[in-house]
């Protein structure tokens, strides 16, 4: 079944909710030629809309929503202001079947397609072979995982040579539209992308039509922390190669002066890919911090990894959430599911901060100490580190080395607490171990989260936490020593009176 066919069969079903929307929205469809833009239909401040206004606004949100919606369930990013353009202009040419027609103009102009996104990254360090083997062609250019739709462009100090790059990761990606090295070039005149030569560059696939810069801005930032995050976790578990060297390092030429990322779009009037430098405002902050992959990756690893699925498992664990984000949190499926997968969310987030060095270790102790709290805890109650060692325990049931692990735990939620509590603790403690443990949960949750009902609390009937119970007699108690101590103080109160 084609894309077109597919996205048509989830708008007639998508309708069925919309019918009443719909059925009005026709019968008034002349009211639209009354106004210019929606935005004329609001109501200044400190007044209420009136009359059909009210209504007009109102189906034309559930059914813009509804048609919204349909592209989300394929995972293709079209802005919402074009569907509304395309509603209007339905509605004011009075086309039968209108919602159907939008899916085919859409469809026919080829905006489905895939696009990517471009993103310098800082940090990165890639290990290749010291040493090449005679007539053996050396690695030295980028290098890319087809299913995860990313690549990786290493540090030229060369436009022409970077733009070259990216054309080729392009073409490794499977995405057949071309775009215009001028538009690069138009961009690059203005002196405020340093990066693009200098940094590692990162490519990622993905379905996104945007009238505006920053209207699908929330997929990019999902798409990209799974993508930043497959990426760090793969140092992690790609085996190090000890004849390699750091070749495109380069820390002294890589810059931090990072304001703008790059959109490759289809066009709407060209078989090409139109190329729009995207600025970072204030509220990119977290966008910013995802730029930052500071991890080594042996590339000789990474290969091995690659050819025995391991990256593949890898990608799925961030997929899963990436998906059930989507589903439950954006599209509203399941209220619960939705606090699950936000939770998740920040979990990963707090991850990939672990990665991060700003010079104090302390940070990433910290990070990954609140990463691991995040995911393995339903609400804050006393007790709150045995809870984490108990539930670390029941993750890592099925792993060999279960019984170290756990001592590598105890001593990060030890450092953890000496560093909040007293501003002290270890400085050369590696925590590489904790997060190969955080990911080995993390896959156990989600694994858990696909095969089971959700109820709540969530984290605790997911993992079948029977010593929970605990926890509740161990607060019940804590708040019984509290009541008799409040009483112990207000006696001793009344006899010194």
């Amino acid at each position: 079944m084609s894309t077109r066919s597919e996205l048509i069969k989830i708008l007639e079903n998508n309708l069925k909710c919309a019918k009443n929307s719909l059925e009005w929205i026709q019968k008034n469809s002349s009211f639209s030629q009354s106004f210019d833009e929606l935005y004329d239909l609001l109501p200044e401040e400190g007044q209420k809309s009136k009359g059909t206004a009210k209504a007009f606004l109102h189906h034309f949100i559930i059914l813009s929503d509804c048609i919204y919606k349909t592209f989300l369930e394929k995972e293709i990013y079209i802005g919402i202001s074009l569907i509304n353009d395309l509603i209007l202009d339905g509605l004011r040419k009075n086309i039968h079947n209108f919602p159907q027609k939008i899916i085919e103009t859409i469809c026919d102009k080829k905006l489905h397609d895939y696009g990517f996104i471009l993103t310098p990254l800082h940090n990165l360090k890639i290990a290749t072979p010291f040493l090449t083997l005679p007539g053996k062609k050396r690695r030295d250019e980028c290098f890319s995982f087809y299913d995860a739709g990313m690549a990786i462009i290493p540090p030229t100090c060369d436009t022409e040579k970077t733009i070259d790059l990216i054309d080729k990761a392009r073409k490794s990606l499977g995405i057949n539209r071309e775009f215009t090295k001028s538009d690069i070039h138009h961009y690059l005149s203005h002196g405020t992308m340093d990066w693009f030569s200098r940094n590692p560059l990162l490519v990622f696939r993905i379905n996104i039509y945007s009238n505006s810069p920053y209207e699908n801005q929330n997929f990019i930032s999902h798409r990209l922390r799974t993508i930043t995050s497959l990426l760090l976790s793969s140092s992690l578990f790609c085996k190090d190669d000890e004849k390699a060297c750091l070749s495109w390092h380069n820390g002294h030429n890589q810059t931090l002066d990072i304001h703008h990322y790059i959109h490759f779009e289809p066009s709407h009037s060209t078989d090409k890919l139109t190329v729009d430098r995207i600025p970072l405002s204030y509220k990119d902050a977290q966008l910013f911090d995802a730029f930052d992959a500071n991890c080594t990756i042996p590339l000789k690893g990474w290969d091995e990894a690659l050819k025995n699925n391991e990256l593949n498992v890898l990608y799925d664990i961030f997929r899963s959430v990436e998906i059930g984000f989507l589903k439950n949190v954006v599209m509203e499926e399941d209220i619960i599911k939705a606090d699950f997968y936000k939770k998740v969310a920040l979990s990963i987030d707090y991850y990939r901060k672990s990665f991060q060095f700003d010079g104090r270790k302390s940070n990433q102790i910290i990070s990954l100490a609140i990463a691991f709290e995040t995911l393995l805890t339903d609400s804050y109650s006393g007790g709150v580190t045995s809870r984490i060692e108990r539930r670390v325990k029941i993750c890592l049931k099925s792993k060999n080395k279960c019984s170290s692990y756990m001592k590598e735990i105890k001593k990060l939620f030890d450092a953890r607490g000496k560093f909040v509590h007293s501003g002290r603790g270890p400085t050369d403690m590696p925590i590489e171990s904790c997060q190969k443990i955080y990911i080995y949960c993390l896959e156990f949750i989600l694994d858990r989260a696909a095969n089971n009902v959700f109820s709540k609390p969530v984290i605790e009937n997911l993992i079948n936490d029977k010593g929970a119970k605990k926890d509740l007699f161990y607060n019940i108690n804590r708040i019984k020593k509290s009541f008799r101590e409040l009483f112990v103080s207000i006696r001793d109160l009344f006899k010194i009176n």
